[in-house]
């Protein structure tokens, strides 16, 4: 307590509660003392008055029978006063001057661990062997035992280890403890949780006294190199029972799992064990033992929060030895749990205390893992933020204690507040942050009862739900006004006590356990700016808080744990305060969210493991907004390029959130009885839960914006084909594309990945993908003559989905698509004659080739009889093309090699060689027998591509007989490309032909006509006017790939670029060495950022398609690289 002014009046300031900059306490310990530091920011207190008391052996200490007293000296406070906040450099009253600090100092990545989510972790410290691990690895190599499953405990200091092993076809359970003083096991079996039953007669070790529901039997001394230990086995048919629960006796001393009892669960044997005989696809894609183990133990975890925090920390060890998966197992548990789809407290009293201590031991296990396993940091900070803080013992107490305080200072004893008290005292929930709010807000509002009630429902507490409780809550507040002031008072100060236990994620109780720690004066500004109704710079502050967080978080500190919840809070204000400034936001200049999106993507990247994408992210929108205020005029088109990686990364981020969560919510949700609607939303709700839903709705506030500033429309026309058909609304391109549809279909579809193909009868695909207009998808789509679309406008798309089914006519401009619907009798009318009459196209004939006698040919013996169309092409250009470019060189397996091959068993392999050498190529087994190996497997997957089921459904449309397919190989150089370019020398979107149109991106050309997610760089340029071209679009690609100096194998058929039928993308071309996936920074790209330097590389492109244009008299679809600046061209077809 505390004197005032006067020394005659007492103050009650419940002072561990004071506002964090009214009073701090910092607390360090030495060895086996301690101290407490408190400051005190108020010059009306003169003294301080206290006592002490151990709770652990429940005594109280005095001064010589009187309370302790400090008197305060005049002054002191002003002398400790820390700085006013508008004096610190970094500092003014209305804004946080932001460090200047390089964006990739917040980078966070561990792709190499978390690439299998079912890996079991490595752990990045080294510790030295105890003697419990030592007997672990004599009992394995002298009995040559399979370890199934192991459980270590805390005693103390000491340690006991718990493990089921199977020796010669027998289930053994070890017990092996460092602890020095004799030990007795007081032990059962378990066939469910919860259950204590005495071992069958013969199961015993000698010696032991069998008891009606336990069973007790005495250690033996061991030793190991010199290391005392004690050591019990037991022998037992585990197939019948769940479990071992057991505590142990030292003298009279019982000793437990701090409040339960000792566990070694049978279940992780059986998952081991079990695993290749279960074929069944329920839990597929889970952690299912440890789920299954969840689920047998929640009728215990019901009990009340104290049983649930202490079962989930005798999991977390299981949960960290399955991995990824096994930690999403415990995230999902305690998601069903704070969203209440669980059972709170059941026929169980508790004491707050004992619940906070079981929740502070759980945490404090996740911040172990959090120290240990840097890859499981995103997931572990999402389970502490589900869980919240704990705090040992006091802050839990103090929920019960402070109440009792709260009615007798207020006069307020019976009623609802006598029913709340005797909830609190028997068990404490996330509720009662609820309802301390409601009576707040029902104070507030001059004691207006609806106000009570509209807090309580928005929370989801129905008077149902308070009359459920153990002790329920059946009165409503019924206070006077002379009550108010000061219950409101206390009733604010006893909420941080609320939501320091159950609202880990609270800002200024999280602020308040890390006082000391940490920038002050940041934190200062924070809480003084928490309420701005501008929150532009209290956001700057979060943000420039949590990145000074950000090498604690890194590093090894003591208080860890309470710095994580710092974070997680500061992270929760940002997402409120941006949904906050929503209404401000809505005539916003384009700069200002472009600012704001920049800073939310800040916000998402420092909480995101592997988030070296969203900083190249937020590079880019900084770039953007310089270029806005630089007035340069490709701004909004850079921008939008952004915007769209931006998108791409967040849909990756909710994917793998969908793929490692959604399997273990359904199937966990389904053994514990959650309702199904809960679980088709579970990945999406935890999306919304963080600041990624925020930036979603920021990015499509800008959209349009961009769009319109930069005339680009609502759409994309990749395949400009007038159509009608009925729709047809799917997920996936993908999943449809072996269909064959009977009438004219419009498929609307939200996933085009870019290497599908296009099922028979469909006549157009709309999607908001953003597949290349020159991938391989695209150029089949204009040669099947379908109308392929990308649609940028959501409301849009979603109004084309609620067609399916009705027959819409189609009618592409240059960048906007007219639709209406139509009867049905008017289709025939609108469709293609080809169509029309019912007739299906042609089909097409091919010659099967013959084996030449050769098993590979240089580029001067291509011919049609030899080789496919891509080798003769680019074998037509040597010597033809301009000098300033190169073709690389070439050697082939003709047409044959692969049939012959499989009937000879004679090695053929000195013919390639030869062929490589004498061309100039080098031959990959100079460098040794594993590279040959290399090159030939490259070589069986191109032959082997002839049977993939892309290739398949696309001769099988155009009824090719596939038997007489042939697959010759074309062998080149791989020129190690700083960018890779496909070229149209007539524009594919609007025909023109005096306009050439291209797309380039940075490393190989694979991310621009395959499956790779993201826009390429795209540009058109006259053909009187080569030295201008206009770039459309700026990249969007988060992947380049790269490659060391290697070989390509191409597949070249004789199925490919027949009249009328385009076959690119059909077959494979492999490289013999594998690309190397980086993540791409366009920052630093002076194509991106270098106008002198892109005119030239684009100029000289748009050269060279011109150049071959006019060599072979008619439109081409050009592939090439460019390195060090020079154009290199790696093949040439007709452009269909």
């Amino acid at each position: 307590m505390c004197h005032e002014e006067g020394g005659a009046n007492w103050s009650t300031p419940l002072v561990w509660i004071i506002p964090l900059l009214q009073l701090l306490c910092h607390e360090t310990m030495s060895g086996s003392n301690s101290t407490l530091k408190i400051e005190i920011d108020d010059p009306a207190l003169q003294s301080i008055e206290f006592v002490l008391v151990d709770e652990a052996q429940n005594k109280w200490f005095k001064n010589n029978g009187e309370n302790f007293l400090i008197h305060i000296r005049p002054g002191h406070h002003q002398a400790q006063h820390s700085a006013p906040a508008a004096t610190n450099q970094n500092f003014s009253s209305e804004r946080v001057t932001r460090k200047n600090r390089d964006v990739m100092q917040l980078l966070s990545k561990h792709t190499s661990s978390s690439t299998d989510v079912n890996k079991a972790p490595e752990a990045t410290p080294d510790r030295n062997p105890t003697v419990l691990d030592l007997f672990l690895k004599s009992l394995q190599e002298k009995n040559g035992c399979q370890v199934l499953c192991k459980k270590v405990f805390k005693l103390g200091e000491k340690e006991i280890m718990a493990s089921m092993s199977e020796v010669q076809g027998k289930f053994k359970v070890h017990l092996a403890t460092n602890h020095a003083e004799p030990l007795i096991l007081h032990w059962a079996l378990a066939k469910k949780a919860g259950e204590w039953k005495a071992p069958p007669p013969g199961v015993p070790p000698a010696g032991s006294t069998l008891l009606e529901l336990a069973c007790e039997s005495s250690f033996s001394d061991a030793e190991l190199d010199g290391l005392h230990y004690q050591v019990l086995e037991i022998e037992l048919d585990a197939d019948s029972y769940k479990g071992m629960p057991f505590v142990l006796r030292s003298n009279q001393t019982w000793i437990k799992n701090n409040t339960s009892d000792f566990y070694l669960d049978f279940s992780r044997r059986a998952a081991k064990t079990s695993e290749q005989k279960d074929s069944s696809d329920a839990g597929k894609g889970t952690a299912k033992a440890l789920l299954e183990t969840i689920a047998d133990l929640e009728g215990e975890a019901q009990k009340s929060f104290m049983h649930r925090f202490n079962i989930a920390s005798d999991l977390v060890e299981q949960a960290k030895d399955v991995g990824q998966l096994g930690l999403a197992g415990l995230l999902v548990w305690m998601r069903f749990m704070a969203t209440r789809q669980l059972i709170w407290n059941k026929n169980y009293n508790v004491k707050p205390r004992e619940i906070s201590q079981a929740q502070d031991r759980f945490t404090d296990n996740l911040e172990s893992l959090y120290r240990t396993y840097p890859q499981y940091r995103e997931m572990l900070r999402m389970i502490l933020a589900a869980v919240g803080r704990g705090g040992q013992g006091d802050v839990g107490q103090r929920i019960r204690d402070e109440i009792l305080v709260i009615q007798r200072n207020n006069n307020c004893m019976g009623g609802m507040m006598e029913e709340w008290h005797q909830k609190l005292h028997n068990n404490t929930s996330p509720d009662d942050v609820v309802i301390c709010q409601a009576l707040m807000d029902y104070m507030n509002s001059d004691l207006d009862i609806k106000v009570y009630w509209d807090t309580l429902n928005k929370n989801g507490i129905t008077k149902e739900r308070l009359a459920s409780y153990d002790h329920p809550i059946h009165s409503e507040p019924n206070l006077t006004r002379d009550q108010k002031e000061g219950l409101l008072r206390d009733l604010t100060n006893y909420m941080r006590s609320l939501k320091a236990v159950h609202s880990g994620a609270d800002l200024e109780s999280a602020i308040g356990t890390c006082t000391g720690y940490t920038s002050e004066e940041l934190l200062k500004f924070v809480l003084e700016h928490i309420e701005d109704k501008s929150v532009e710079s209290l956001v700057e502050g979060l943000l420039e808080a949590r990145a000074a967080l950000r090498p604690l978080l890194l590093g090894s500190t003591d208080r860890l744990k309470d710095l994580i919840f710092l974070d997680i809070a500061l992270d929760s204000t940002v997402r409120t305060a941006v949904e906050r400034s929503y209404e401000n936001l809505n005539n916003a200049s384009p700069e200002k969210l472009m600012y704001f999106i920049g800073l939310v993507v800040e916000n998402v990247a420092l909480s995101t493991d592997d988030n070296e994408d969203l900083l190249y992210c937020l590079k880019g929108w900084n770039h953007a907004l310089e270029m806005s205020n630089k007035s340069d005029n490709q701004w909004a088109l850079y921008a939008k390029a952004f915007l769209d990686r931006t998108r791409l990364a967040l849909a990756t981020k909710g994917e793998e959130y969908h793929n490692i969560l959604q399997p273990s919510a359904e199937y966990l949700g389904s053994l514990l009885g959650i309702e199904k609607w809960t679980l088709d939303i579970f990945t999406e709700e935890i999306i919304r839960s963080g600041s990624a839903a925020s930036l979603s709705l920021l990015l499509n506030r800008l959209d349009p914006v961009l769009r319109n500033v930069a005339n680009l429309g609502s759409w994309q026309i990749i395949s400009p084909v007038e159509v009608a058909g009925y729709v047809v609304a799917v997920d996936q391109l993908l999943t449809v594309q072996d269909q064959s549809y009977d009438k004219p279909t419009v498929l609307v579809v939200k996933g085009v990945k870019g290497e599908e193909e296009i099922p028979d009868g469909v006549v157009a695909v709309l999607t908001p993908d953003m597949p290349d207009v020159l991938s391989h998808v695209s150029v089949r789509a204009r040669n099947s003559k379908v109308l392929f679309a990308t649609c940028f406008d959501p409301n849009i798309f979603s109004e084309l989905q609620q067609n399916e089914g009705k027959v819409l006519s189609l009618k592409p401009g240059s960048v906007d698509i007219n639709y209406r619907e139509i009867a049905e009798n008017e289709l025939l009318v609108s469709s293609s004659p080809d169509t029309a009459d019912g007739q299906s196209a042609p089909s097409l004939s091919l010659v099967k080739k013959q084996f030449v006698g050769k098993y590979a040919i240089s580029a001067d013996e291509f011919s049609d009889e030899k080789v496919g169309a891509k080798s003769r092409n680019i074998a037509y250009l040597n010597g033809k093309v301009p000098s300033w470019v190169s073709v690389p060189t070439s050697v082939a397996l003709p047409f044959g090699t692969f049939e012959t091959v499989l009937s000879d068993t004679t090695n053929k392999v000195k013919e390639l060689k030869e062929k490589m050498q004498g061309s100039g190529m080098p031959w990959p087994g100079d460098e040794g027998e594993q590279r040959w190996e290399q090159a030939w497997m490259a070589i069986k997957k191109v032959w082997a591509s002839k049977w993939n089921e892309r290739a398949y459904f696309s001769t099988r449309k155009v009824k090719l007989d596939h038997a007489n397919l042939c697959m010759s190989v074309l062998v080149q150089e791989v020129v190690s490309a700083d960018y890779a370019f496909v070229i149209h020398t007539t524009n594919p979107s609007s025909g023109e032909s005096s306009e050439i149109y291209a797309e380039v991106v940075k490393g190989l050309g694979e991310t621009l006509v395959g499956a790779f997610p993201g826009r390429a760089m795209s540009f058109v340029c006259k053909k009187d006017n080569l030295d201008s071209p206009r770039v459309l679009g700026y990249p969007s690609k988060p992947i380049g790939l790269f490659i060391k100096k290697s070989v390509i194998f191409r597949s070249d058929s004789n199925g490919e670029d027949l009249e009328g039928y385009a076959g690119a993308g059909l077959y494979d071309s492999v490289p013999m060495d594998k690309e190397e996936e980086v993540i791409l920074d366009y920052t630093n790209d002076p194509l991106i950022t270098d106008c002198s330097f892109r005119n030239s590389i684009l100029s000289n492109i748009a050269r060279a398609g011109h150049a071959i244009e006019e060599l072979y008299g008619s439109p081409q679809d050009i592939e090439g690289v460019v390195k060090d600046g020079k154009i290199y061209v790696v093949q040439t077809r007709p452009q269909m």
